[in-house]
């Protein structure tokens, strides 16, 4: 929702998109490892291990890269600019293979 508002420059969308994104943390139940299906226990543990991660070049990379991806995401949406959408899509890829690392 917060994408469509950008990519349309209304505030409103972008506002309502906002609320719900921090209705989220209150209104959606923790993770329940046993009612869950496979893929979503995998993936909240590997949130956990990158989060617990001992701080290095590869966890601060990753961070910035992050940081950058939601700059470039934005610009490319505000701009409606297919070649930063697509170089989003690449910074995901990046920072897939980087949270995966293992150390």
């Amino acid at each position: 929702m917060i994408g469509i508002g950008i990519w349309h420059h209304n505030i409103l969308i972008i506002l309502i998109g906002l609320f719900f994104d921090l209705c989220n943390w209150f209104l959606i139940p923790m993770v329940n490892p046993e009612n869950e299906l496979e893929i979503v226990n995998k993936v909240v543990q590997i949130e956990i291990n990158w989060i617990k991660k001992r701080w290095g070049i590869i966890k601060i990379f990753t961070l910035i890269l992050a940081i950058l991806l939601l700059i470039v995401l934005s610009i490319g949406l505000w701009e409606n600019n297919w070649v930063l959408l697509t170089g989003s899509f690449i910074l995901i890829a990046i920072l897939k293979h980087l949270i995966l690392l293992k150390g």
